[in-house]
């Protein structure tokens, strides 16, 4: 203890401890021969993860429905390779065309081997939509309550109240209240706690409970042993699905003429619609993240996902406690400070600072609101020790922030000097993906005599037109059309040169028969 120059004391202490999840710690100083005493309460409260999304999308259990039929060799030719192997079909929210050849031909009249053609129709399992999350690395906070109560000779009284909230990333950090008196908090972590790694998650579409352990396909994967193949990119897809069902699609027709067969599929994570109405699922969904007994809760939102633990290892901590502050003068200072607060495309939040004339430390908080209601997220930054300068550094921040940001700076020892504004929030979107376009065609060989067909004209204009309402949603329709256009234009112009010729022929004539007759008169 000491004494101040108007004889007041100044009661201090130091004082170093272990503290685990919700303990409590309570740092007693009394003043000798005095009934004044003041009590230090601080809680390690809540132990969080914050981790940013840096890529999501929908996607769907897929209910696959199927029918083949066997033609066989010599017949009527309605099952072929070119017209139903790695082609689309027109059902349900997606459709594919397979093609498989050599079936059995014991009941046909040919001894060659018969040909299966089917169609895969997938429909959204009961209607349910999920969203599937990548989570980035995390940023861990430890936050702790602490009050302040002072001996009023009757009773304790209740003399302040705040809440920090700390950053962990580095192992080490700090904070500091002087209202009503001075307390200061240095924490160390070795992070013996355990945590969620990263990787994909998901969530059910406008939900936020948070689920995984179950393989999952990132947005640019459509593995069929995985969840989450049939995706959604402004219309339901499977990345390369038409070669995909094909491979997947396993058709043993026992019967050609009878159509009786057995098939399968070589894929994970659907459900197959059975010819008696019912289902056969065949995959599962992992299991919440709240599941495992240490971890309290993981919600999803505003681009992140927030883990709160249950359990936790130890802090150190090292409390300074006084209950008269003392005025230190320090040569931190800066002039003003301009910034923003930003989103990246990966859901990571940063404050864009540039401070003024600055140099030293300077202190922050963080507030959603000016009436600085809240926990206020504490921010530190080192400028140096030489001349004054302009500075500029980007500041990680919590996920806590989703808009403007109410943000106060002062020089480290000078609470007079403390400047407060708004910064405006700047999001960057995510990171658009574009599917694979799929399938590409190629213009093969060709000459005299392959190929050659015998069907009549019509048969090939209906042939044709199939061909090509089929090929509507294909990359090459755009090219087709253009190709179209072309040839349109230049029978066109043939036509009009082969009509102007003709004109030009009869108007000759016409004068030859005019001239002579002129001449007679």
């Amino acid at each position: 203890m000491d004494y101040e120059a108007n004889g007041l004391a100044r009661i201090q202490s130091t004082v170093r401890l272990a503290l685990t999840l919700h303990e409590t710690a309570c740092v007693r100083l009394e003043v000798p021969n005095s009934s004044y005493s003041a009590l230090h309460v601080i809680t390690f409260s809540k132990l969080e993860q914050h981790h940013p999304v840096s890529e999501k999308y929908i996607f769907a259990i897929p209910l696959l429905s199927t029918s083949c039929f066997c033609d066989c060799a010599g017949g009527t030719k309605a099952c072929s390779i070119e017209g139903y192997k790695h082609r689309k079909c027109r059902q349900g929210v997606l459709c594919y065309n397979t093609y498989h050849s050599a079936q059995s031909s014991e009941d046909c009249g040919s001894k060659q081997k018969s040909e299966a053609c089917c169609w895969i129709r997938l429909d959204i399992y009961e209607n349910r939509t999920y969203e599937a999350l990548l989570l980035g690395q995390a940023d861990t906070f430890a936050e702790f309550k602490y009050s302040l109560y002072e001996w009023t000779g009757d009773n304790w009284k209740n003399s302040h109240r705040e809440d920090f909230a700390m950053l962990l990333n580095r192992g080490h950090a700090h904070a500091r209240s002087t209202k009503p008196h001075r307390l200061e908090m240095f924490i160390t972590s070795r992070r013996a706690f355990r945590d969620v790694k990263p990787g994909m998650y998901y969530v059910d579409e406008g939900g936020s409970d948070v689920c995984g352990y179950v393989p999952m396909n990132k947005a640019d994967e459509a593995s069929l042993e995985k969840l989450g193949w049939l995706q959604y990119h402004g219309s339901w897809d499977i990345r390369r699905g038409s070669v995909k069902m094909q491979q997947a699609h396993n058709v043993h027709f026992k019967s050609c003429k009878a159509q009786t067969y057995i098939n399968d599929f070589d894929a994970e994570y659907l459900v197959l619609h059975m010819d008696n109405n019912s289902v056969f699922r065949q995959y599962h969904m992992g299991k919440p993240l709240s599941s495992d007994p240490w971890v309290h809760s993981a919600r999803y939102g505003d681009r992140t996902v927030i883990v709160q633990l249950e359990d936790a290892g130890h802090v150190e901590l090292t409390i300074f406690a006084e209950t008269i502050p003392k005025v230190i003068r320090h040569s931190s200072r800066f002039e003003y400070f301009e910034g923003s607060t930003q989103m990246d495309e990966r859901s990571n939040r940063f404050l864009n600072i540039s401070f003024f004339e600055a140099r030293g430390t300077i202190l922050g908080n963080v507030y959603l609101n000016n009436t600085r209601t809240g926990t206020p997220e504490k921010i530190r930054v080192y400028v140096g020790s030489g001349s004054t300068a302009n500075f500029t550094t980007l500041i990680s921040i919590s996920s806590s922030v989703n808009g403007s940001a109410y943000v106060c700076f002062h020089p480290d020892g000078d609470l007079h000097g403390e400047q407060c504004r708004w910064l405006p929030f700047r999001v960057k979107n995510y990171e658009e993906f574009h599917p694979n376009a799929g399938l590409h065609g190629k213009k093969g060989m060709s000459f005299p005599g392959l190929n050659q067909e015998e069907d009549d004209m019509w048969t090939k204009i209906g042939s044709f037109a199939e061909s090509l309402l089929e090929q509507l949603d294909a990359p090459t329709w755009r090219r087709r059309m253009k190709l179209i256009i072309a040839i349109a234009l230049l029978v066109v112009v043939v036509t009009v040169a082969c009509c102007a010729s003709k004109v030009l022929h009869w108007a000759k004539k016409c004068c030859l028969c005019i001239l002579p007759v002129a001449r007679t008169r």
